[in-house]
């Protein structure tokens, strides 16, 4: 099957020469001589009048135009300030290359402004990026991901996200607003392709206006759909519902309407989504980007403190692809207001509902205790989440701005699993534990945010910001097990014989563990900005950190007749955790010519007290951290950057709780008291290169991190069984790790090529068994991939990815390779029909061959539509080749684990889409 599709692919490629082509190049320049960057040509067909292609001029007023031979064109050059200038030009079939200066004489009185941004595919403006979406797309592309995939520059990750340029898209903004917070996969996965006029690409991206230039914001970047004229005063969107089968007793189902109105004054968006094929409208990793923004108040003055290591949302963890049953509902609405130019309002609310099954084999070799285990399990896994965000500005006049974000948010969470376990340690007779076991949380949050900015003079900015969060949960851990749990800790132990005391002898031992977790935590930060030229500016900060932790837990055991609770203080928490940090910084931002040069320091007095088994236990900690950012513009298209940072890390209170926990039926923990602060070295340099002239983008970075004091586990094992305990690391056994990463692409006419290669190396230290342990892990990942982007002929993708990872610890050592070609299909067929598809081929395996699995996977769509139809019919299938399982693996310093994942199976859908 690879091979049908590779060969279809490449049968495509006689289409990038039906017809020859000729560069045409040379430069624009003022009537003296001197270059014209980002000048705008623009080549039509005298025959037709239709647009050939387009160039940008670079910052040496260099141009590039890839025209068909044989044909005559009328070259179009526009430059604000200038005189539009038309040439005339015949392409021979025989010319490959050609040469054309272009000279534009100044006319200072002329507002050619309104008609390049209209025409020009690309325009660049200042900080702006804009594209004209109708030159790049052909009107088959369903969601604003297609037309994004298309444009120059730009790409959309796996995960959703967009990239442009090879950073990050940090907001999606519509006509202005933001969509959903921001969120970029909710963006591409729901904004109508047929919507979209115009995206901005806005670099340098900040929402404050004061603020720009002040902030290191030099690498954000935020994108702006502009919609066509006819949605911008009425309710348009989507009705689309599917049904369909896969397994025999199994019906198939889909229902997705989004609505969505855009004015001047408000604009609403609705999103729903309910179906059982495997979709998830809302993910683990949504969730963060939802929420993320209140959580790294203290990042970047050097402070690490995460108050929760438990996000409520484990059941939303499983990836779709891994289940081998999945329904999803979900529900969202966002809006924005504009009472007047001073006061504007938004927000969503959302709901997300899963409830999903796993199954899975696993083999488990425990390297250091001669333990194999063989395990199957399956899951049922129930999730409900709802989410509400509120948010305004009030900028009265240019000196004033305050923005507040409300954040509500409440999670019931369900995970059951039932897990046979065969355990063979060493040459003993194998033993067999069927587990049950039940995990749950159902934590709630509300979170303020409320920031202020003000310039009391062009010279004297100032900005302030006061968090508040509080946050409670009560996760539930039970397990039902054959097995006797942590002899030793759970029992005594006298001589050969065991003492059960507090567990009690039972035929299957059920355990249970409740807890409670509440946090309120206050953040406050004042900056002030003393500007001392265009070129340099001086901020002072000063700001305090102040969280209160209260963590409870305990372990029972049920039985027939009752229940026997652990009563001793060992298995019982009660902890009252205080943190603060008070910190004050200087930072110094300096243009030198081309480079930009961004020192800085914070110096932090850090109190901490905590509370448990009738005693008090403080600590003290002054810090003074640095940090320095450097980047040098080579050229309007390149730059190297660098940085360093040093900063320290905190733990949450769970972590400082000494009396025993159960995480697993396998694992049981305690913590430490005395825990200190893990200080970070962090060193990172990137080279960046994004040329419109040559159509290449090129990314390359290297990073390089030291933990000192690091927190690492203190493990007790036996068999599969461990009992754990945190300590700081001695200093002269740092964690480090090393990373590199490549992105490149080059744009040949019509076809794009990718690459990316990503290398991670670092090594680690654990006690285990009293014995410190050194582990080493290598991980390398390397993709190759050909697009076209043709606007009638058939388009294609071709790519191959090979993921590779070792471990090591002592003697022993395991390593994995994955090797995934794929490849993608777009064909239009005829006036009113089009099909696409989409397959991949997985092969897994071990460097023995002990572990080897090959699955291909393959979907498929056909399209019909009639253009100026609101309709569309489509069919899906889905996993056609009938694979029924993916692979992974996982390394730690105790485990070396294989996991095989059932996934859903074969399913043909039927699908009908309404467009309002």
């Amino acid at each position: 099957m690879l091979r049908v599709f590779i060969v279809c692919s490449l049968l495509l490629l006689p289409h990038i020469f039906y017809a020859q082509e000729a560069t045409i190049q040379g430069k624009v320049t003022d009537s003296i001589g001197k270059p014209l960057a980002l000048a705008n040509l623009i080549a039509s067909k005298q025959a037709d009048g239709t647009v050939a292609n387009y160039a940008i001029t670079d910052s040496e007023g260099r141009y590039k135009l890839m025209l068909e031979a044989g044909n005559s064109y009328s070259i179009k050059t526009s430059y604000l300030g200038y005189a539009t200038k038309v040439v005339s030009l015949h392409v021979e079939a025989s010319v490959a290359n050609k040469t054309l200066n272009i000279q534009l004489q100044a006319a200072p009185n002329m507002l050619e402004g309104v008609e390049v941004v209209y025409e020009m595919p690309v325009q660049v403006k200042g900080d702006t990026i804009i594209y004209k979406t109708d030159k790049f797309t052909n009107g088959k592309e369903r969601k604003l991901k297609d037309v994004i995939k298309k444009l120059p520059g730009m790409e959309v990750t796996k995960d959703g996200d967009i990239k442009v340029e090879g950073k990050k898209v940090k907001k999606v903004l519509v006509e202005g607003e933001e969509f959903f917070g921001g969120d970029s996969k909710m963006a591409n996965e729901n904004i109508p392709a047929d919507a979209v006029d115009k995206v901005e690409v806005l670099r340098n991206f900040n929402e404050v206006d004061q603020m720009k230039g002040l902030n290191n914001n030099a690498d954000d970047m935020a994108i702006n759909i502009k919609l066509k004229e006819g949605n911008k005063s009425f309710w348009f969107g989507t009705i689309a519902a599917a049904v369909g089968m896969g397994d025999a007793d199994t019906f198939r189902f889909l229902a997705n309407p989004k609505l969505f109105y855009y004015s001047k004054k408000y604009s609403v968006n609705i999103i729903t989504n309910s179906n059982n094929i495997g979709e998830a409208p809302f993910s683990f990793m949504d969730y963060f980007r939802f929420t993320g923004g209140f959580k790294n108040f203290g990042k970047k003055n050097g402070t690490s403190f995460n108050t929760n290591n438990s996000s409520g949302l484990s059941a939303l963890m499983a990836a779709n692809n891994r289940l081998a049953k999945s329904e999803a509902n979900f529900a969202g609405a966002n809006f924005t207001i504009n009472p007047n130019k001073k006061w504007k309002l938004g927000g969503f609310g959302l709901y997300a509902n899963n409830n999903n099954k796993s199954i899975t084999q696993s083999l488990n070799n425990y390297v250091l205790t001669d333990t194999r285990e063989e395990r199957s399990a399956t899951s049922q896994q129930e999730s409900s989440l709802a989410l509400l965000k509120l948010n305004t500005t009030y900028k009265p006049n240019r000196k004033l701005q305050i923005d507040w974000d409300g954040l509500a948010q409440y999670s019931d969470q369900l995970y059951r699993s039932t897990q046979a376990s065969v355990l063979q340690i060493g040459a003993s007779a194998p033993q067999n534990n069927l587990v049950e076991s039940k995990q749950g949380e159902a934590p709630w949050s509300v979170q303020n945010d409320i920031n202020a900015y003000y310039t009391l003079h062009d010279n004297h900015v100032f900005s302030g910001r006061l968090v508040q969060q509080y946050e409670k949960n009560k996760p539930l851990y039970a397990a039902n097990q054959d097995q006797l749990p942590f002899p030793g800790v759970f029992t005594g132990i006298s001589g050969d014989a065991i003492v059960y005391a507090p567990l009690q002898q039972a035929d299957r031992y059920r355990l249970e563990q409740q807890s409670d977790l509440r946090t309120n935590q206050l953040d406050a930060e004042v900056n002030y900005y003393s500007i001392l030229s265009k070129r340099s500016h001086l901020q002072f900060n000063l700001g305090h950190t102040y969280s209160k932790q209260d963590f409870n837990s305990g372990i029972f055991q049920l039985l027939d007749n009752g229940s026997n609770r652990f009563s001793d203080d060992i298995f019982n928490n009660e902890v009252s955790y205080w943190f603060g940090d008070s910190f004050i910084g200087v930072h110094w931002k300096q243009q030198l010519g081309p480079i930009t040069l961004q020192p800085g320091v914070s110096t932090h007095y850090y109190a901490l007290k905590d509370v448990q088994a009738a005693s008090t236990n403080k600590q003290a900690d002054w810090r003074v951290l640095p940090r320095l950012d450097i980047k040098w513009r080579l050229s309007n298209s390149q730059s190297i950057s660098g940085s360093y940072s040093n900063t320290a890390a905190y733990t949450q209170v769970e972590n400082l709780a000494m009396a025993y926990r159960m995480k697993s039926f396998t694992s049981l923990f305690r913590g430490n008291r005395n825990l200190e602060a893990a200080v970070n070295e962090n060193y990172s340099l990137r080279y960046f290169n994004f040329n419109m002239f040559s159509y290449v983008n090129l990314n390359i970075s290297l990073k390089y991190s030291k933990k000192k004091n690091a927190l690492k586990s203190n493990q007790l094992l036996d068999g599969i069984q461990s009992v754990q305990s945190l300590e700081n690391m001695p200093s002269n056994l740092p964690d480090e790790s090393w990373s590199g990463n490549l992105y490149f692409s080059k744009k040949f006419s019509k076809i794009e090529l990718k690459t990316r290669a990503d290398i991670g190396l670092s090594h680690y230290y654990n006690t285990i068994n009293t014995i410190l342990q050194k582990t080493e892990s290598l991980h390398q990942h390397y993709e190759f991939s050909l697009r076209s982007n043709f606007m009638k002929a058939p388009n294609f993708e071709l790519g191959y990815s090979h993921g590779f990872s070792k471990n090591a610890i002592v003697d022993n050592s395991t390593q994995f390779e994955t090797l995934e070609p794929y490849a993608e299909l777009d064909i239009n067929l005829g006036e009113h029909w089009s099909f696409y598809s989409k397959f991949r081929y997985n092969y897994y395996f071990n460097e023995e061959k002990t572990v080897e699995n090959k699955n291909p996977f393959l979907e498929v769509s056909l399209f019909y539509s009639k253009k100026d139809s609101p309709w569309e019919f489509r069919v899906d299938g889905k996993n056609l080749l009938q694979s029924a399982y993916i692979n992974q693996n996982n390394f730690t310093q105790t485990i070396q684990q294989t996991t095989q994942y059932e996934v859903l199976p074969a399913m043909v859908l039927v699908k009908a889409i309404y467009k309002l």
